[in-house]
């Protein structure tokens, strides 16, 4: 950050915020109330959702009923429970239940997808350079069993600078006859921008126009950080197939996860491994086995608890839920258009004056797996434009590394 001063910097970013907003106390929600029910150490600063989130009081008093459910009577697996986190993930995400299938995480999820896409030999799987790796690994090992191919491009120049006009473009340009499906992620983990998915959802189906059906290019999304973190129906947006897991930014249980499939295109993912919901074809995807039920059936809590705190909405937006602009240190950046949404990262900086609420501790850490972000090969990236790592003083001059985001 050399020859930029720091508060020019984060008021550049829209990290800076001038004045409290009064959004977070819309509604008449009482924001502290909506904390305590965390179990957060209170010596972090914990801005970030995106590895694994805390559940909330709600969340864990279903889990623990579900394992006493089942501790009592083993046999019964409950079902009807099953089709009840279905039909809230289904409403949640403006779709139906038969089209949702419960899977484990977002890996596995695009795993299942991509693998059990009818691919074929000469096919190719089209993906940019700024998918999750194991996002590109989950389609080159699906590609490889067929014999297509998988090509990575860059869909945009700088992430700061990324418009919708340039990231449809280049889709336009690097989707060939071959291309089967495109796979690009809503909030990008590595660089923060929100994709412009509705513009993208355009340009695959400008692509498929006279195409076969075997031939039809799905435009799949790894959902991930966008889920309940932007206020947008993920079923509606223009994607063929949208893979969250639900343990992030909805504040599920972890080792939760879920797979939307378009209905009229559920007959071109075959199952990949035996299921145990028959309700629909999109059903038949998840993996079957026996699973630690008790988490997947608290998800249905993790819907609710979003839901209570703003009736009037499926999907209250993640900065209102925490009140985190309440603050008066976060508020939210929205580029002017034709920009893509995003949001940017804070510096490394010598105190937290305007950037943290409160001093913390050195050398504890939100994320102490991977302080540069959810995915190892992120550590060290200190773009503009990233969501990746801010930092704050403590007395006597150390710092820390905070990890956050938040989607706008």
């Amino acid at each position: 950050m050399d020859g930029m001063d720091r508060r020019d910097f984060l008021a550049g970013a829209g990290l800076l915020a001038v004045a409290p907003t009064a959004s977070s106390a819309a509604r008449g929600v009482d924001w502290g109330a909506v904390r305590r029910e965390f179990r957060l150490d209170p010596a972090l600063t914990n801005l970030g959702l995106f590895y694994l989130a805390s559940n909330p009081r709600e969340v864990r008093d279903a889990v623990d009923e579900f394992r006493r459910r089942l501790d009592s009577n083993s046999h019964d697996l409950m079902p009807e429970e099953a089709r009840e986190v279905a039909v809230a993930l289904g409403q949640y995400v403006g779709g139906a239940a038969d089209d949702i299938a419960f899977v484990p995480n977002t890996t596995i999820g695009l795993s299942i997808v991509y693998g059990g896409l009818k691919l074929r030999a000469g096919q190719e799987l089209l993906l940019n350079d700024q998918d999750h790796a194991w996002h590109q690994q989950a389609a080159r090992l699906a590609a490889g069993r067929v014999g297509a191919n998988v090509r990575v491009g860059t869909l945009f120049e700088n992430p700061a600078k990324a418009t919708e006009d340039e990231i449809a473009t280049r889709l336009r340009n690097s989707i060939t006859p071959r291309t089967r499906a495109v796979g690009i992620t809503w909030v990008q983990s590595s660089t923060g921008v929100r994709m412009p998915v509705r513009a993208c959802a355009s340009v695959v189906a400008e692509a498929n126009r006279g195409r076969a059906r075997e031939d039809r290019c799905l435009l799949v999304v790894d959902g991930v950080h966008g889920l309940a973190a932007v206020d947008d129906d993920a079923a509606r947006m223009g994607a063929d197939v949208f893979v969250a897991g639900t343990h992030k930014w909805l504040f599920g249980p972890r080792g939760t996860g879920m797979v939307w499939v378009n209905p009229e295109v559920s007959d071109q993912i075959v199952p990949l491994l035996p299921s145990l919901s028959d309700r629909s074809p999109t059903a038949l995807l998840g993996p079957g086995g026996f699973h630690a039920f008790e988490q997947y059936y608290a998800v249905r809590a993790a819907v609710r608890f979003h839901q209570r705190r703003d009736p009037r909405s499926r999907r209250p937006h993640a900065a209102r839920r925490l009140g985190l602009r309440g603050h008066g240190v976060l508020r939210r950046s929205r580029p002017h258009r034709p920009r893509a949404g995003g949001t940017v990262a804070a510096e490394k900086h010598p105190d937290h004056h305007g950037v943290v609420p409160h001093p913390v501790r050195a050398g504890r850490h939100v994320d102490p797996q991977h302080p540069g972000g959810d995915r190892p090969d992120c550590a060290g990236d200190q773009r503009a434009g990233s969501l990746i790592r801010g930092s704050s003083a403590v007395p006597g001059g150390s710092s820390r590394t905070l990890v956050f985001s938040i989607c706008t």
